[in-house]
């Protein structure tokens, strides 16, 4: 019996390792991420002036450098089933709508990126160049990942057929990361987009990244400036595991809780404002000085509130904080890290209420 014991746990031990190992990156993929971000640094060294309405030339284009399987897996119908098919989880967990980025040859690349660029901000488009070099970082950093991680594991997808006159959407989505970039006519929305990091902070070629800081610590110095009264007015009841509305809980927003902005001090309101535009900043100049005349007006703010849980140093794990507007949502959790304990990682949100999807695909 003892033997037994002992040679089941051996073959479990060689059979975990074994899976461990088998997420580590081959050789291939390796090259197939230094290429990518080759790529991107590229754009980013030398920006490209694009604009939203290069978006359906450019869309165009992209289709015609694609073979006719990537043609088949990139250019998807528009409709809620579809869309709503997205995940912050690596790939190993997760199916995506599109073509990985690793697939695309140089031209069908570049066209891509270019037509992400052209529809988010300059700022929103080198955050998600940081979020998929976080995922490089992971992947060639950590012994035996425990998980598929890397810079080829991102997928860009179409839906509908890009046109001047009728909606279509560009959807970008890997792990801490997902756009959902909805083009109707002279309207642009990018909600859902989730964004998050592993670790918050982390070096490649000895350049230092960080592309939550931010926002977490706009998030952290809020919540430092509320008096105990304050904190128990807006403190929630609930224990949080991660975010609430993630992939999969579309148009589940719950009953608003918190504290009414309208209830801070002056200081802190303004601390309130500048979180949120934290978050849309990575949204095109038209559309995020739409979405901030709307959030930050007066009448909306008067019925807004902010909300935490787990601590008030949202850099702790176990942190939760949200922002819950007539039509803005924020969400930011601090989880324990996966790779590193110690390292905590941040998973966000930002819906709109009336404008996820464009609004016509709830």
């Amino acid at each position: 019996m003892y033997r037994c014991l002992v040679l089941l746990v051996f073959i479990a031990f060689i059979y975990s390792n074994h899976v461990l190992a088998s997420f580590a990156p081959t050789a291939a993929e390796l090259q197939e991420q230094d290429y990518i971000l080759e790529q991107l640094n590229h754009i980013l060294d030398e920006p490209h002036i694009t604009s939203k309405e290069e978006s359906v030339k450019l869309a165009h284009q992209l289709f015609e450098s694609l073979n006719e399987e990537q043609k088949e897996e990139m250019i998807l119908p528009l409709n809620k089933a579809i869309a709503h098919k997205w995940s912050n989880l690596p790939i190993n967990q997760a199916s995506r709508n599109g073509v990985p980025l690793s697939e695309l040859n140089t031209q069908s690349f570049i066209l891509a990126m270019l037509l992400l660029q052209a529809n988010l901000s300059p700022l929103g488009f080198e955050h998600m160049t940081e979020i998929i070099k976080a995922d490089y970082f992971l992947s060639t950093t950590i012994k035996n990942p425990p998980f598929k991680w890397g810079a080829q594991e991102y997928y860009i997808s179409i839906h509908g057929n890009p046109s001047y006159t009728k909606p279509w959407m560009i959807q970008l989505t890997g792990h801490h990361l997902a756009k959902n970039i909805f083009i109707n006519r002279s309207k642009t929305t990018i909600t859902p987009e989730f964004t998050g990091t592993q670790p918050r902070i982390f070096q490649i070629n000895n350049r230092t990244y960080h592309p939550m800081n931010a926002k977490v610590n706009a998030v952290h110095a809020l919540l430092l400036s509320l008096c105990n009264e304050q904190k128990q007015q807006s403190k929630l009841n609930d224990e949080f595991n991660d975010i609430l509305l993630g992939p999969g809980n579309d148009q589940s927003f719950p009953t608003q809780e918190g504290l009414l902005i309208k209830n801070l001090n002056t200081e802190q309101q303004i601390q309130v404002k500048h979180m949120i535009e934290e978050w849309v900043a990575h949204a095109p100049y038209e559309a995020r000085k739409a979405l901030l005349h709307t959030y930050l007006s007066q009448e909306q703010l008067q019925k807004t509130t902010i909300a935490w849980a787990g601590s008030t140093s949202i850099k702790r794990p176990g942190s939760y904080f949200r922002i819950d507007g007539p039509q803005i949502w924020i969400e930011i959790y601090s989880k324990e890290g996966v790779a590193n304990k110690k390292q905590a990682h941040v998973h966000s949100i930002w819906r709109d209420k009336l404008n996820d999807y464009g609004g016509i695909l709830k």
